[in-house]
């Protein structure tokens, strides 16, 4: 897991989805004028400067029912 500063991303949301160009996905938190910070979700060792990241407009959710009740859950599940 890490953090990546993206350039040239337009119009992402807050909490979409993203994918790098190796299929490694992230999710946009950090939205600046002129950058979005994503969390990889993966081996950000796998990243490198200049790789394309395409958005997904996906926005991230967990599905939640009574098996989750009474459960601690992280951010891997």
């Amino acid at each position: 897991f890490g953090i990546a500063r993206v350039y040239g991303l337009r119009n992402v949301q807050a909490e979409e989805m993203v994918e790098f160009s190796s299929g490694l996905k992230g999710m946009s938190l950090n939205l600046e004028p002129d950058n979005v910070g994503v969390v990889v979700f993966g081996n950000d060792k796998l990243i490198k400067e200049g790789d394309i990241v395409k958005r997904t407009g996906a926005i991230v959710d967990v599905p939640v029912g009574e098996e989750l009740l009474g459960r601690v859950v992280d951010a891997l599940g």
